[in-house]
């Protein structure tokens, strides 16, 4: 039954296939760091100081950690372990790896941090998670609370009429997406089209971008959308990314064979190519 829910649900699945050598994206993490007194000229963050393991899996960082300063005590999680043993804990306590609830009156925590020098962040080259990156509170903000499907509609509504296109995504949600996985001038592939909305941010954003659908819709609605763009149109995410307007990009349909037979084959589907320097594609 459904209890007044809606039983809609939209999915966001990320993948890739680099190892953690790699960066999976070009850009620099931005990291909140704290300047202290007992650190002077070494900056540092927090960092989650859990591990994703059981009490069953890991049963030597299954404890309760206690703050040397206070006596207060911190309980691990039985489905979420800390990320040291009983054994280590002093060693990394004694280096200033772990920071407590009531070491520092300006942070908001309830429980233990590992403690992460920039210096230490600069030596290594690598990118950490990108829940470390406070980037990630403005994209999960957005993903959560602002957008809206029917945001996407009005969008489609404001520069076509009504009901040329149902369920289209709002711009504001891919913005989210392609601030946190691209840098300038990366390339997006959209294989579902559709009335465009990724190609036209990606476009806003100065991307490079290749859509490909094949939908009998393509050119009046991705098409009239890409046109006015470039015209510089300024709804979605337009004012927020300063769009005024500008670029190109390259709209093909495939060719009709014809085999010996006589018989006529119609591929039917669409490609979208747009770069600033087209040369790249």
């Amino acid at each position: 039954m459904p209890f007044n829910f809606s039983q809609d649900f939209d999915w966001i699945l990320a993948y890739t296939n680099v190892n953690d050598k790699n960066k999976v994206i070009g850009r620099t993490v931005e990291r909140k760091y704290y300047e202290t007194d007992d650190y002077l000229g070494g900056p540092w963050r927090l960092a989650d100081l859990t591990k994703q393991t059981t009490a069953k899996e890991r049963p030597n960082s299954y404890f309760t950690m206690v703050d040397p300063k206070t006596g207060k005590g911190y309980p691990a999680s039985e489905k979420r372990t800390w990320n040291v043993t009983e054994d280590t804990f002093q060693n990394y306590y004694n280096k200033g790896e772990i920071v407590f609830h009531d070491d520092y009156d300006f942070l908001n925590i309830s429980k233990p941090y590992a403690r992460k020098f920039k210096k230490d962040d600069d030596l290594s080259g690598k990118l950490s998670a990108v829940i470390s990156d406070f980037q990630i509170q403005d994209f999960l903000k957005t993903v959560l609370s602002e957008a809206k499907n029917m945001d996407g509609n009005s969008q489609i509504d404001e520069i076509f009429g009504r009901d040329e296109f149902d369920y289209a995504k709002p711009e504001n949600l891919i913005k989210a997406i392609l601030e946190v996985s691209t840098g300038d001038d990366d390339l997006i592939l959209d294989f579902f089209l559709g009335s465009g909305t990724t190609c036209a941010v990606a476009h806003k954003m100065n991307r490079r971008y290749i859509g490909v659908d094949q939908m009998d819709y393509i050119e009046r609605l991705a098409v009239t959308r890409l046109k006015k763009v470039i015209e510089g149109e300024q709804g979605g995410v337009s004012e927020k990314v300063d769009w005024q307007g500008g670029g190109s990009f390259v709209y093909c349909e495939h060719a009709i064979y014809s085999f010996d037979g006589g018989e006529r084959f119609e591929p039917d589907y669409v490609l979208f190519l747009h770069s600033p320097d087209m040369q790249r594609l």
